[in-house]
């Protein structure tokens, strides 16, 4: 059991960037899905994931599907919220944004189960963010944003999810 906690927070430390060693390459990461889970598909990118079937999804409203927004999720034990966006940018314009963001941190790559990932911190708002780069031209970004309160601990749920992305 001690031996799985730690290795839990190894994996999350990698994720989130609480590691702050700087590589040439991103870290890769392995991650298979553990709930039982319900497909959400993104027809207009291609691709689909996977989200625990316990997560209440709600009703969008024209406003946020505008603004890009494609999933609002949460748990409902522990509680977290997942938001799910689209939104037209490219790798270096995305980094270059958040450097130059105020309470951005932690901004890492990483490779998981073989798809490259941007990763960053907010931390006025507890989320941690995955950005993948999707399009012909990889000039679109879909962005997996968690807002976990500071005394829940998600376990390697978030992980899993951005691990569970498939190709239509």
């Amino acid at each position: 059991m001690k031996k799985n906690v730690i290795s839990l927070f190894l994996i999350l430390c990698l994720l989130f960037g609480t590691a702050a060693a700087e590589t040439a390459s991103p870290a890769e990461l392995e991650i298979e899905v553990s709930y039982d889970g319900v497909e959400v598909e993104v027809a207009s990118a291609a691709i689909g994931f996977l989200i625990p079937s316990d997560f209440a999804v709600a009703e969008l409203t024209q406003e946020q599907q505008s603004q890009g927004l494609l999933l609002a999720a949460e748990s409902v034990n522990p509680s977290y919220r997942l938001d799910v966006t689209l939104t037209q940018s490219d790798y270096e314009a995305m980094l270059q944004a958040l450097q130059a963001t105020e309470g951005v941190s932690d901004i890492q790559d990483y490779l998981i189960n073989g798809v490259n990932y941007l990763t960053y911190s907010v931390q006025s708002t507890s989320s941690q963010v995955g950005i993948v780069f999707l399009g012909e031209n990889c000039d679109e970004a879909l962005a997996f944003s968690f807002a976990i309160p500071s005394d829940v601990n998600a376990g390697t749920i978030p992980l899993e999810i951005m691990g569970s992305l498939y190709e239509l």
